[in-house]
């Protein structure tokens, strides 16, 4: 598990957060710019394999990582 992995978080790391964070945003916005207008759905994960883990700061992460996302979507 590599550091940036919040099961691993002993207190809350912003910094890894608005890095993971800005990772998604990045790759998102690459894939929809490369798929605009056909007709190729499109998924992201946001930590699913995290869901339902409560160890370290996976479940605020989770909270954080969705609120982001449908906030800006």
């Amino acid at each position: 598990m590599g550091p940036a992995q919040p099961l691993g978080w002993k207190k809350w790391n912003e910094l890894y957060f608005l890095e993971n964070w800005s990772f998604l945003v990045n790759v998102r916005n690459a894939v929809e710019s490369v798929f605009a207008g056909s007709n190729v759905q499109r998924w992201y994960d946001l930590h699913a394999e995290g869901g339902g883990q409560t160890r370290g700061k996976n479940p605020e992460y989770n909270r954080r990582m969705w609120d982001n996302y449908v906030s800006t979507k």
